[in-house]
């Protein structure tokens, strides 16, 4: 039973470290996916709580940090307290 258990967290840690892609305009999810996390974005590591496109930009919050990762650069340009978001 506990090597159960230890297998499904290693399954479940591995998902959250991968990223999906959902077609819209098809309206199902795109091959080739889930990919790693680390290898689709430099600079991205560990478990993201969330991510947000806004202005060409994309935002992965982890923990207390927000990343501020550019698309044409592909790599993290700038990183904030995840609570500036809320003006805190």
């Amino acid at each position: 039973m506990e090597q159960e258990r230890e297998k499904q967290r290693k399954e479940n840690g591995a998902r959250e470290r991968e990223k999906q892609s959902f077609d819209e305009v098809q309206r199902k999810m795109e091959t080739d996916f889930p990919k790693s996390i680390e290898d689709e974005f430099s600079g991205i590591n560990g478990r993201i709580d969330a991510a947000v496109e806004v202005n060409g930009f994309i935002y992965f919050f982890l923990g207390p940090k927000a990343y501020k990762y550019d698309k044409e650069k592909e790599d993290v340009v700038n990183v904030v307290k995840s609570s500036s978001w809320v003006g805190c």
